[in-house]
């Protein structure tokens, strides 16, 4: 089932290119090395003004000037390990980003702290279950954070 999960952090940069997936594994989004709260009107708005990139994606004139960029990257686990879903990255650009910081963004937390504690927990214990590491604060419980129809499309999420 394809689904988002936590919607941080978004960054007000383009991203690099890589593949979109072709695959229907689960996606989310990424929640370290900041957390990132955002209103759902914002991130909606900001996903209905989305393209896909990605080397083998050729993208229209029309993708071009869409001020929102997303690439769907492989995930991995706290201790680096491949997931069997991917999570994106969002570019955002021009008024999109000014709309975005001026009035979607609620708060932002440097979780820098919590990933120091995080690594050092995970040298101390290499086998500590993701559900005690949420437990402990070190790492947040993803959110599913479910999509109509028309992001699922914009999203490339119902391709195979």
């Amino acid at each position: 089932m394809n689904q988002l999960r936590s919607i941080k952090p978004i960054h007000p940069v383009q991203p690099q290119l890589q593949s979109p997936p072709k695959d229907s594994t689960p996606r989310h989004f990424s929640n370290l090395p900041h957390d990132l709260d955002q209103t759902e009107l914002g991130v909606d708005d900001l996903l209905l003004q989305a393209s896909v990139t990605g080397p083998a994606k050729i993208m229209t004139e029309e993708d071009k000037a869409k001020p929102v960029r997303v690439q769907w990257d492989p995930e991995r686990s706290v201790r680096l390990e491949m997931l069997p879903y991917r999570s994106t990255q969002i570019g955002v650009s021009g008024v999109a980003r000014t709309r975005w910081v001026e009035e979607w963004i609620e708060s932002i937390e440097d979780v820098t702290a919590m990933a120091r504690s995080l690594k050092k927990v995970l040298d101390e214990d290499g086998e500590m279950g993701e559900e005690e590491l949420i437990i402990r604060g070190l790492i947040p419980k993803a959110k599913v954070y479910e999509l109509d129809q028309q992001l699922r499309l914009i999203l490339e999420m119902n391709e195979r």
